[in-house]
């Protein structure tokens, strides 16, 4: 697939540096390193937080503070500093790129920003940085962040929605406008007031941005109006690409009892476009309402250990209980749902139950919590492989899950009818 529109987001890890040795713009601003690289996955480069006092261009001072403003504004929506939410740094690369911002990603501790040649000095794309920062921060261990953070960033469809939460509730979009990019590319992908869980399969599928894209460029190619930034995305090898039309029949997601058929739905959706109607949600509300986002969701969050679902998980295998244990499963339905409590006002809790209904919210969440379960099937039976010893990494076996809701299993390609791993709410 093109990767137009896809922001890449890697697993991160910890890291640590000491920012007393960095030149004083970079330490107050929580930046560790900040490389101007030559290519995408290329970390070559001269670290500009290691120069001595006064090297600094005026460019790349500015493109540091504007980076501190924007980890400050993630910082407060977690009542945090910024020493608090980065406490050792920021690594931080820019690097060049046909498609420029679009072909930004975190990895490994870092977040990778892309522009088009030559870099004229602009500031990096707040709302594109503070969506990979929102990525970065889901896999720090920083006790000051809420802990189920770590836990439900093993859905990727939490992953891309929370990302887009941090990026709208930091910079109002989640794609920044900038001077040289066509409107039609900067709202490819735009929160409105309006979306809702009720559009068809098209939408949330890998191609909807795509779409999109092609018909902007096709746009910008018949007015002449093709430049330098706009060649790269909307190059041939884009542009000859086959792309399905748009799908219209109604999203179906999968219900708890379904969960073997709950991998087949994430392989056909971009969790990008997903969580495009719960923040549209929760950017109504707080149109409507004048609560703040970080006031909406922030909160639940924090108390998301308690929003959990119990589960109570055994392996048996010939009849005979060989493993168990208990897990909590982050219910990150429960937070969403649980926003309601931060409505004082009667009137404020009608605003709350007309947009819940109008972004049809039943239809649409139970999938990140249904993601969460079937993961927690998996990791349960990798727990049990895991006691085994010497371990039996080829050992297969059924995964269900019991519940009020009925019987749902995970399709771990089942091969030992033998075995089984039973999890009970």
């Amino acid at each position: 697939m093109h990767p137009v529109l896809i922001i890449l987001s890697g697993f991160i890890s910890v890291f640590s540096m000491d920012l007393r040795a960095a030149h004083p713009v970079c330490e107050a601003n929580q930046i560790s390193k900040f490389v101007i690289a030559t290519g995408r996955n290329d970390s070559a480069g001269d670290d500009e937080c290691e120069k001595s006092n006064g090297e600094l261009s005026s460019e790349i001072e500015e493109a540091i503070t504007s980076l501190g403003k924007s980890n400050q504004q993630v910082a407060e929506l977690f009542d945090l500093t910024p020493l608090d939410l980065l406490p050792d740094g920021l690594k931080f690369y820019l690097f060049s790129h046909a498609l420029g911002t679009f072909a930004s990603y975190s990895w490994e501790g870092d977040i990778h920003l892309g522009f088009v040649p030559p870099w004229n000095g602009t500031g990096p794309n707040a709302s594109v940085y503070t969506h990979e920062l929102g990525h970065y921060l889901t896999f720090q261990k920083n006790e000051r962040l809420p802990s189920v953070l770590k836990a439900l960033s093993a859905g990727a469809l939490f992953q891309e929605t929370f990302a887009d939460f941090v990026a709208l509730a930091a910079t109002g979009r989640i794609i920044g406008q900038e001077d040289d990019l066509p409107s039609c590319l900067s709202n490819a992908r735009r929160i409105m007031r309006f979306q809702s869980y009720d559009y068809p399969m098209g939408y949330f599928d890998n191609y909807f941005s795509n779409r999109r894209i092609k018909a902007c460029c096709e746009s910008l190619k018949t007015k002449g109006k093709l430049n330098s930034r706009t060649r790269g995305i909307c190059g041939d090898n884009f542009m000859k690409k086959t792309i399905p039309p748009m799908d219209r029949s109604p999203l179906v997601v999968p219900e708890e009892k379904e969960l073997r058929k709950f991998g087949s739905l994430i392989s056909k959706i971009d969790p990008h476009q997903y969580g495009i109607p719960l923040n549209s949600f929760f950017y109504a509300l707080s149109r409507r309402t004048g609560h703040s986002m970080k006031d909406l969701l922030v909160p639940a969050i924090r108390d998301g250990e308690n929003k959990s679902i119990r589960l109570k998980c055994e392996m048996q295998k010939d009849g005979v209980t060989y493993f168990e244990g208990e897990k909590a499963v982050p219910s990150f339905a429960q937070m969403v749902k649980s926003a309601r409590e931060q409505m004082r006002t009667e009137s404020d809790r009608r605003v709350f139950d007309e947009l819940w209904k109008s972004h049809a919210m039943d239809r649409g969440i139970p999938a990140y919590d249904n993601e969460s379960l079937e993961i927690a099937l998996r990791s349960f039976f990798q727990d049990f492989l895991n006691y085994l010893d010497p371990p039996e990494p080829v050992l297969q076996c059924k995964s269900t899950l019991t519940g009020a809701s009925g019987d749902g299993a995970s399709d771990t390609g089942f091969t030992d009818p033998s075995c089984s791993v039973v999890c009970r709410r």
